[in-house]
């Protein structure tokens, strides 16, 4: 299996959002990931349904699943009620390995890729198999396609001038009550923009160099995303 590089996953979301709507980064605005899967859906590039996958033989709920073979996303859509983010999360993170792996022949392709909690939310692992790859390039997948990197980068912007705050460039947040408070409010309005959890949005400013993050006690990644299912 190929392994792509963070450059190549970007460039492949850019190629879905281009195809669902070529003047796309004209505005800013939240992926509406359902829109685009449902576009793909018409133009019989996939199938796409909505139903309860029940749990993984280690207990955790299976979330969401790709059938290399047919093509077809699987989503538990208990998330979309309860938990936004977290549902778009695992739309992007499905859509992620349809757009990146569909025309892959391994082994892989005669089973389902059931992703669960513990599978897609877990801390950074080592990646040795072709498996832990394809996780690890759909999960990156997701969280460029939900946060744009221009698209990103001008509502920061934007956020911060509402909040009346000096842009330098970059954000940043150290250990001091207020610089806390001004990162905190800029991370909920991004959040609520582009309807991600706070880890996400933190992992990809920090990845796009916006966030200089000085905090005495840092969290691990794992700790995090424990904070933010």
């Amino acid at each position: 299996m190929k392994r792509l590089s963070k450059h190549d996953i970007e460039n492949q979301s850019v190629k879905v959002l281009h195809h669902f709507n070529e003047n796309y980064f004209s505005l800013i605005r939240p992926t509406p990931l359902n829109d685009i899967v449902n576009n793909l859906v018409r133009q019989d590039y996939l199938k796409y349904e909505e139903l309860i996958l029940g749990y993984a033989n280690d207990g955790s709920r299976i979330l969401g699943c790709y059938i290399p073979n047919k093509k077809f996303i699987l989503i538990d859509p208990t998330l979309k009620s309860n938990q936004k983010s977290k549902f778009n999360f695992v739309l992007g993170h499905e859509l992620g390995h349809f757009v990146l792996h569909r025309n892959l022949v391994t082994p892989v392709n005669d089973e389902d890729i059931q992703d669960s909690d513990t599978k897609i939310f877990s801390e950074k692992k080592e990646l040795v198999t072709d498996l832990d790859f394809m996780e690890w390039q759909a999960n990156y997948f997701s969280s460029v396609i939900l946060l744009p990197k221009d698209m990103l980068y001008n509502k920061l912007i934007r956020v911060v001038e509402k909040l009346g705050m000096r842009w330098k460039g970059r954000i940043f947040v150290d250990s001091q009550r207020c610089n806390q408070t001004d990162y905190y409010n800029v991370l909920a309005m991004l959040c609520d923009f582009f309807e991600v959890s706070k880890t996400v949005a933190e992992i990809r400013l920090k990845e796009l160099r916006l966030l200089i993050d000085k905090r005495a006690i840092a969290k691990s990644i794992g700790d995090i995303l424990n904070e933010n299912k």
